[in-house]
Formats: structure tokens, sequence, C-alpha cells
């Protein structure tokens, strides 16, 4: 068991060096950056999209079965996130430069959550045997690297200073260690505990790109903009349709 846990805690150190991916940003000037994470945001929605339903809602529906569970718990994730960007917009209580900074934060909440299920699916891995844990560890590694670039790159648009988000992104990995070592320590129970996270978080991903990220393409009329804002969600929904494909 000691070796288990050895394992599974060095396979989510590994996963959660990819929220450093950001730091090869440090060096570019402002300009150029905002030329890379400007349509990064836009791949970050096919990204979120592609995620929730390629991924996380057909995991879900196959853990729990084809009832309602499934669909109320995806709602369920929806009035969430409604909640917490009614409490983090505070119109009239906070100055007008803060404004986007709810956005990231959403983000940061919503990958925080995938980041605890990867911890539960890894751990719950590694219980079956090793083999099956390290075959986890490589799935989740591969669906890491283009989700932790869409959430650096939604912090920095959201307002965030490079280096505080490279230092978010990283913490908000800490929740990938709760979530193994909570299925390393609750068993046989954990595949049920993920599949009930799973649908909630989903529901997060989709009103964060659909009720958040969106809208704010909206505000640029340009027929030519939107057409690229089109082709490069597609770009995010192919890249995670790719890793579906690949599974």
């Amino acid at each position: 068991m000691d070796t288990i846990w050895i394992y599974a805690l060095l396979s989510i150190a590994l996963i959660s060096g990819m929220s450093l991916v950001g730091l090869f940003t440090l060096s570019i000037a402002n300009t150029n950056l905002q030329r890379f994470t400007t349509p990064m945001v836009s791949v970050a929605v096919g990204v979120m999209l592609g995620n929730a339903f390629l991924h996380m809602i057909p995991e879900a529906f196959e853990e729990l079965g084809n009832g309602v569970t499934v669909p109320l718990l995806i709602i369920a994730g929806v009035f969430l996130f409604f909640i917490i960007e009614r409490v983090l917009h505070c119109r009239h209580e906070c100055a007008k430069p803060h404004e986007a900074h709810h956005i990231g934060v959403m983000s940061l909440t919503a990958d925080m959550l995938e980041n605890f299920i990867d911890g539960v699916v890894i751990g719950a891995a590694y219980l079956v045997s090793p083999a099956a844990g390290i075959a986890a560890t490589v799935a989740v590694l591969v669906h890491e690297i283009p989700t932790e670039i869409s959430d650096y790159s939604v912090l920095v648009h959201s307002g965030f200073t490079r280096k505080r988000a490279l230092l978010l992104n990283l913490a908000s990995s800490v929740t990938a260690f709760i979530g193994v070592i909570l299925a390393l320590s609750i068993g046989g129970s954990v595949s049920n505990f993920a599949a009930y996270v799973l649908p909630v978080a989903a529901g997060c991903f989709i009103y964060l790109a659909a009720g958040g990220l969106i809208p704010r393409f909206l505000q640029n009329h340009s027929l030519t903009a939107s057409y690229k804002h089109i082709a490069l969600m597609a770009i995010g929904v192919a890249a995670m349709l790719a890793l579906k494909l690949m599974e």
C-alpha cells in the first residue's frame, strides 16, 4: 500500500507541474502576450465545452446510468456557478478595473474541481493496479496540457498579472492531491464519488464557457472576428475529440 501511495502522489506531482505552463510567457512583451492569450481564450471555450460534453458527461452516464441523476447534477453545476458569478461580480461594490476578475475566479474554481476529480480518478486507478494507475496518469497528463494553457490564458485575459495567474494556476493543483488522498483513503467507494462530482464540474464548465466567455466575444461586432472565434473554438473541441478517440 505504501508503494501505491508513493506512485500516486508522484503522478499527481507530475500532472500538477503542467500548471506551470505559463512560465514561458514571463519573458514575452505585453503586446505579444495579448496576441497569444486573446485567441487562446476562444480555444479555451472549445476545450471547456469539449471536455464537458465529450469526456465528463459521458463518463458520468457510464457510472450512474441514463436516469435523471446526471442531468440534475449538470444543472446543479450551472446553478452553482450562477450563484458564484453573482457573488463575485459585485457591480456596486468593486471598482470598474476589477470587474473582469470574476471570470478568472470562476475559471479557477472550475479548474480546482476538475483537478480534484483527476486526483480521485488516478488514486482509484492505482488501487486497481500500478499499470492502471500509470495509464490513467498518462491520459490525464495529455488532457491537462491544453486545459492548463487555456486556464492560464483566461486568468491573464481576465486581468490577473502573469505571475499571479501562474501562482493561482499552481495553487489550484492542490485539490488534485486532496482528491488522490481521499481516493486512496476511502478505497472502493471512490468511483461513485468521482462520478457524482463529474457532472457538477461539467455544468460549471458549460456555464463558464457559454455564460461567461462567449458573450464577451459578442462585444466585437466584426463578422470576420466572429468567424475567427468559431474556428478557434472548433480547434479546442477538436483537441478534446482527438483525446477521446485516443482513449
